[in-house]
C-alpha cells in the first residue's frame, strides 16, 4: 500500500497545496517529537530535514518546488527554519511550525 499525504483545505487555500502539504509533515513530525520530549530548543519542538530527504519523502516533487514552498511557510511565518549544528560539518536545516501554522493548518498539538 502506497504512502499517503495529508493537508488542510483551507491551509492550501491560503498558501497553495504544496506548502499545505509539508506544513503537515512538519507539523507531524514536530508533534511526534513532542510525545518523545526530543528536539526541543527555544521554547518549539523542531524536525531536522534536508531538502533532499523532502524529495524522498514526497517524490512527486521537484527540490524547486519543496524550496519555494519552504520560502512560502517561511515568510508567512507559519514555519521557522534553523540549524542547530551539532558539529561544524552539519548544515542541516531545523524546522518547527509557529502558532500560527498550527491555527491555520487547524492541527492540535
Amino acid at each position: 500500500m502506497g504512502m499517503k499525504h495529508l493537508f488542510d483545505v483551507d491551509a492550501a487555500k491560503t498558501v497553495g497545496i504544496v506548502p499545505a502539504i509539508l506544513l503537515d509533515s512538519i507539523a507531524h513530525w514536530c508533534i511526534h517529537n513532542k510525545a518523545n520530549g526530543k528536539n526541543f530548543h527555544d521554547g518549539l519542538y523542531w524536525e531536522p530535514c534536508s531538502v533532499a530527504a523532502m524529495e524522498t519523502y514526497f517524490p512527486y516533487l521537484t527540490n524547486k518546488t519543496i524550496r519555494d514552498a519552504l520560502k512560502k511557510l517561511e515568510d508567512g511565518g507559519y514555519v521557522v527554519e534553523c540549524r542547530f549544528m551539532r558539529n561544524r560539518f552539519d548544515q542541516t536545516n531545523w524546522y518547527a511550525v509557529t502558532e500560527d501554522g498550527y491555527s491555520l493548518a487547524e492541527i492540535e498539538r
